[in-house]
C-alpha cells in the first residue's frame, strides 16, 4: 500500500510534481534529531557545575548546583562578618558588612559559574569544555549603606560656599567661594563590594565635589554685565523741579546682590540709601518745614511750619535704582507727594510753651566747653509730653566723658526736680557714662532749653531751663 499514487515526473514540470509532504517529513526528522541531541546534553550536563570551576579559590567543579551553593555559602558567609574599615578624607569608620545591607549573591555567582540555567545550551557546552576561575558576587544596598555611613559623611562632607558680590566705596567687591564635597554613596556600594571580593579589611571611599550655586565665573560675569555699569557714573534723579546727582559712593552701599537658583540679582535697600543721601534730599526746594519753638530775646516764639512736596524712601530708592541701572542715560524721575509737616503750627502752639517753670545754672572747666556745647545742642528743644519718660542717653547720646555727663546731667536732674518731675532713674555718674531718666508727671508738655556760655576765666556756665505751662 502506498501513501500516495506514483506519478510520472517530467523535468519541464517540476513545480507541479513536488509535494509539501516531503518538507513536512524532513522538518519532523530534523526536530527529532535536535531534540534527541538536546535531551542527551541535558542528561549529560544537568545541573552540574563545569569541571575545574573555582570561585575565589574555592573548588566547586563537577558539583551539583545544590552542593555548590552549600559550599559557597559556607566559604563566603564569614567574610560578611569580618569588620571592614572604610576611610574618607582621613576619617575612619568600622562596619560589619552583613549588618549594613551587604550580602553574598550565591545564585548570581552560580549562574556565572555554570554559564546559564540547566536547559541552556551554553551551559551544556561549558560542562563539556570545562570551567575556570569565577569571581564571587557581593551586593550592597545603597539605602541601608547610606544610613550606616552617615556618621562618616557628617565628618567629611563640606557645604559649598558661593562667590559673593558686594560694593565697597562705590566699587564692586568679589569674594570668591569654593566647592564643597560629599560622600559618594552610590560608588561606596561598589567600593565595599570590591573590598569583599578582594578579601581586604579596608576600603577608601570616594568624595564627590559639590559645586557652589554661584561660582567665580558667574559672579564675574554679573559684575561686568550689571554692577560695574550701574556704578560707572552718577544716577541723575528728577525730584519736583530739581535734578539731583547721586554719586556711586552714595548709592553704592545701598545696592544689594542676592542669589537664587544660581543666579545673581541686584536690588537696593531704601533705608540704607536714605541714610547716605539724606543731606542731598534736604537740598530739594519746596520740602515741608516743621513748626518750631525758638527763643527771641529770652522768650519762646513759634515759627510756623508749612506743607511741601517730598519723595518717600521707597519712591526715592526706586528712582535711584532705575537711574543707576539705566545703561544709556542714568536718569529717572521720582514721584513726589504733598505732605504736611511732622509738627504743624497748630501743634507747636498747642504745646503752650509760655512760661519758665524752672532753671538751674552750673559751672564746668572751660576745657570741656566744646563737648558740653555739643551735648547741650542735642538736648536743646527737647519736648517731653505728659506721662512720657525722658532718657538722657536716648536724647543726648551716651556720654563717654565724666565732664560732659556730670555737669549737664546734674543740671538736668536739678531742673527736673525743681519742675516737680518724677525722677525714675538717677545712677551715680561714672567715666563710662550712665543714663539719667525722669517722667513728666504734669498735665502739660515740657520744653527743655540748654546752653553753655563763658562765665569766668577757666570756667563755663551750664544752663538748663524747663519751659511749659505752670501747674495751678
Amino acid at each position: 500500500m502506498r501513501w500516495w499514487p506514483r506519478r510520472r515526473v517530467y523535468l519541464d514540470d517540476l513545480p507541479r510534481t513536488h509535494d509539501a509532504r516531503f518538507l513536512l517529513i524532513f522538518l519532523m526528522v530534523l526536530v527529532a534529531t535536535f531534540g534527541g541531541v538536546y535531551a542527551v546534553g541535558y542528561l549529560a550536563a544537568g545541573d552540574k557545575v563545569p569541571a575545574r570551576t573555582t570561585v575565589a579559590g574555592v573548588e566547586i567543579g563537577s558539583l551539583s548546583r545544590h552542593e555548590a551553593r552549600d559550599v559557597l555559602v559556607q566559604a563566603f558567609a564569614s567574610r560578611l562578618r569580618e569588620p571592614l574599615t572604610v576611610t574618607a578624607a582621613g576619617r575612619r569608620l568600622k562596619l560589619i558588612p552583613r549588618d549594613e545591607g551587604v550580602s553574598f549573591d550565591v545564585e548570581a555567582t552560580l549562574d556565572r559559574a555554570m554559564g546559564g540555567t540547566d536547559w541552556d545550551p551554553h551551559h551544556m557546552l561549558k560542562v563539556i569544555e570545562g570551567g575556570g576561575a569565577v569571581d564571587p558576587i557581593f551586593r550592597a544596598d545603597p539605602t541601608v549603606l547610606a544610613t550606616a555611613l552617615e556618621p562618616l559623611a557628617a565628618r567629611v562632607e563640606r557645604a559649598p560656599v558661593s562667590t559673593t558680590v558686594a560694593t565697597n566705596g562705590g566699587k564692586p567687591l568679589i569674594t570668591p567661594g569654593h566647592a564643597g564635597r560629599r560622600l559618594d554613596v552610590p560608588s561606596a556600594a561598589d567600593t565595599v563590594a570590591a573590598a569583599l571580593l578582594d578579601h581586604r579589611s579596608s576600603a577608601r571611599l570616594r568624595l564627590a565635589p559639590v559645586e557652589p550655586p554661584v561660582d567665580l565665573a558667574t559672579a564675574t560675569s554679573f559684575v561686568h554685565g550689571q554692577l560695574k555699569p550701574a556704578l560707572s557714573r552718577p544716577a541723575v534723579v528728577s525730584v519736583g523741579g530739581a535734578e539731583l546727582r547721586v554719586q556711586p559712593d552714595r548709592f553704592g552701599p545701598a545696592l544689594r546682590v542676592t542669589q537664587s537658583g544660581g543666579r545673581l540679582r541686584l536690588s537696593i535697600l531704601p533705608g540704607v540709601l536714605y541714610r547716605h543721601t539724606r543731606a542731598l534730599l534736604s537740598t530739594v526746594p519746596g520740602r515741608p518745614v516743621d513748626a518750631r519753638v525758638v527763643f527771641h530775646h529770652g522768650h519762646p516764639v513759634v515759627l510756623p511750619g508749612r506743607s511741601g512736596s517730598e519723595v518717600d524712601q521707597a519712591g526715592w530708592a526706586k528712582a535711584v535704582f532705575a537711574a543707576a541701572t539705566q545703561s544709556e542715560t542714568h536718569h529717572a524721575k521720582a514721584a513726589v507727594t504733598v505732605v504736611q509737616p511732622n509738627l504743624t503750627t497748630a501743634d507747636a502752639r498747642a504745646l503752650s510753651i509760655t512760661n519758665q517753670i524752672s532753671t538751674v545754672t552750673g559751672t564746668a572747666k572751660a576745657r570741656t566747653a566744646g563737648a558740653l556745647s555739643l551735648a547741650a545742642r542735642n538736648l536743646d528743644a527737647t519736648v517731653v509730653l505728659p506721662g512720657e519718660t525722658f532718657s538722657y542717653n536716648r536724647t543726648v547720646g551716651r556720654a563717654s566723658a565724666h565732664t560732659v555727663l556730670s555737669p549737664l546731667g546734674a543740671a538736668t536732674q536739678t531742673a527736673a526736680e525743681r519742675a516737680d518731675m518724677a525722677i525714675t532713674q538717677w545712677p551715680q555718674v561714672s567715666p563710662v557714662g550712665h543714663n539719667l531718666a525722669f517722667r513728666n508727671t504734669t498735665e502739660h508738655p515740657v520744653y527743655i532749653r540748654s546752653l553753655v556760655k563763658p562765665q569766668a576765666p577757666g570756667r563755663s556756665a551750664v544752663v538748663v531751663q524747663f519751659w511749659g505751662t505752670p501747674t495751678p
